[in-house]
């Protein structure tokens, strides 16, 4: 265990060593909680399925495709 864990250390302190020691400690657990948020949002990514279109509906691409090709043709 570090030497700052003690009560007797932090009852030695000074106001303003214990404020430093408080925002390190803050900024330490915003950073950390950051980390994590971003390792939660990788995991989603990772584990969501990819859409892939199905044959019915890639077919339809083909006919609208056709229809389009042929409109533009006749004029």
């Amino acid at each position: 265990m570090s030497k700052w864990c003690t009560k007797e250390y932090l009852d030695k302190l000074s106001d303003d060593a214990k404020n430093d020691l408080i925002y390190q400690l803050l900024s330490t657990n915003e950073k950390l909680t950051e980390d994590i948020n971003d390792l939660k949002e990788i995991l989603r990514l990772k584990s969501t399925k990819p859409f892939i279109p199905s044959t019915e509906q890639t077919g339809y691409l083909f006919d609208e495709m056709e229809l389009l090709v042929t409109a533009l043709t006749e004029e």
